[in-house]
Protein backbone atom coordinates (compact mmCIF):
# COMPACT_ATOMS: atom_id res chain seq x y z
CA UNK A 1 0.00 0.00 0.00
CA UNK A 2 1.13 3.61 -0.35
CA UNK A 3 0.16 6.87 1.54
CA UNK A 4 -1.23 9.61 0.42
CA UNK A 5 -1.66 12.99 1.41
CA UNK A 6 -5.00 15.08 1.42
CA UNK A 7 -4.17 17.66 -1.65
CA UNK A 8 -3.66 14.41 -3.40
CA UNK A 9 -7.36 13.13 -3.12
CA UNK A 10 -8.79 14.64 -6.48
CA UNK A 11 -6.35 12.73 -8.18
CA UNK A 12 -6.58 9.47 -6.37
CA UNK A 13 -10.68 10.24 -6.47
CA UNK A 14 -10.44 10.49 -10.33
CA UNK A 15 -11.24 6.91 -11.02
CA UNK A 16 -14.76 7.55 -9.10
CA UNK A 17 -15.70 10.27 -11.07
CA UNK A 18 -18.33 8.33 -13.79
CA UNK A 19 -21.06 6.38 -11.90
CA UNK A 20 -19.57 2.96 -11.38
CA UNK A 21 -20.38 0.27 -8.35
CA UNK A 22 -18.83 0.71 -5.34
CA UNK A 23 -18.33 -1.74 -2.51
CA UNK A 24 -17.80 0.31 0.73
CA UNK A 25 -16.02 -2.14 3.44
CA UNK A 26 -15.73 -1.11 7.37
CA UNK A 27 -13.57 -2.48 10.31
CA UNK A 28 -13.35 -1.00 13.99
CA UNK A 29 -16.30 0.39 15.64
CA UNK A 30 -18.34 -0.19 12.65
CA UNK A 31 -18.30 -3.62 10.57
CA UNK A 32 -19.85 -4.87 7.77
CA UNK A 33 -19.92 -3.72 3.97
CA UNK A 34 -22.19 -1.55 1.62
CA UNK A 35 -22.57 -2.46 -2.17
CA UNK A 36 -23.38 1.24 -3.78
CA UNK A 37 -24.07 1.32 -7.54
CA UNK A 38 -24.43 4.42 -9.61
CA UNK A 39 -22.56 6.43 -7.55
CA UNK A 40 -19.96 9.57 -7.86
CA UNK A 41 -16.85 9.65 -5.24
CA UNK A 42 -15.31 13.43 -5.70
CA UNK A 43 -13.35 15.26 -2.83
CA UNK A 44 -14.96 19.17 -2.24
CA UNK A 45 -11.93 20.96 -1.04
CA UNK A 46 -14.22 24.13 -0.27
CA UNK A 47 -15.96 21.90 2.43
CA UNK A 48 -13.24 19.14 3.27
CA UNK A 49 -15.79 16.64 2.64
CA UNK A 50 -15.12 13.54 0.51
CA UNK A 51 -18.69 13.54 -0.98
CA UNK A 52 -20.26 9.85 -1.98
CA UNK A 53 -23.35 10.15 -3.74
CA UNK A 54 -25.86 8.60 -6.11
CA UNK A 55 -29.32 8.12 -6.58
CA UNK A 56 -29.91 5.98 -2.96
CA UNK A 57 -26.96 7.65 -0.87
CA UNK A 58 -25.71 10.78 0.05
CA UNK A 59 -22.46 10.54 2.31
CA UNK A 60 -19.86 12.77 3.58
CA UNK A 61 -16.35 11.98 5.06
CA UNK A 62 -15.06 15.00 6.62
CA UNK A 63 -11.28 14.72 5.94
CA UNK A 64 -9.82 16.82 9.28
CA UNK A 65 -10.76 13.24 10.98
CA UNK A 66 -8.63 11.15 8.64
CA UNK A 67 -5.58 9.72 9.83
CA UNK A 68 -3.91 8.03 7.34
CA UNK A 69 -5.00 8.04 3.84
CA UNK A 70 -3.63 4.74 1.36
CA UNK A 71 -3.88 3.03 -1.46
CA UNK A 72 -3.49 -0.10 -3.06
CA UNK A 73 -4.58 -1.34 -7.14
CA UNK A 74 -7.77 -2.10 -6.11
CA UNK A 75 -8.87 0.06 -3.00
CA UNK A 76 -8.48 3.04 -0.88
CA UNK A 77 -8.34 2.73 2.39
CA UNK A 78 -9.23 5.49 4.75
CA UNK A 79 -8.20 5.18 8.51
CA UNK A 80 -9.86 7.51 11.63
CA UNK A 81 -9.24 7.14 14.88
CA UNK A 82 -12.06 4.90 15.90
CA UNK A 83 -13.50 3.60 12.07
CA UNK A 84 -11.14 2.08 8.82
CA UNK A 85 -13.33 2.56 5.73
CA UNK A 86 -12.44 0.74 2.42
CA UNK A 87 -13.60 2.03 -1.05
CA UNK A 88 -13.36 -0.48 -3.46
CA UNK A 89 -14.39 -0.10 -7.51
CA UNK A 90 -16.59 -3.03 -8.49
CA UNK A 91 -15.95 -3.94 -12.42
CA UNK A 92 -19.15 -4.05 -14.19
CA UNK A 93 -19.53 -6.72 -16.24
Amino acid sequence: MSRFKEKDLPCVLQEFQNKCTVKLEFENNLSGNILLKEVIIKYDEKTGFICIMGKAVNLKINTTLIYIYEKENDFIKIELETLIIYIKKINNK
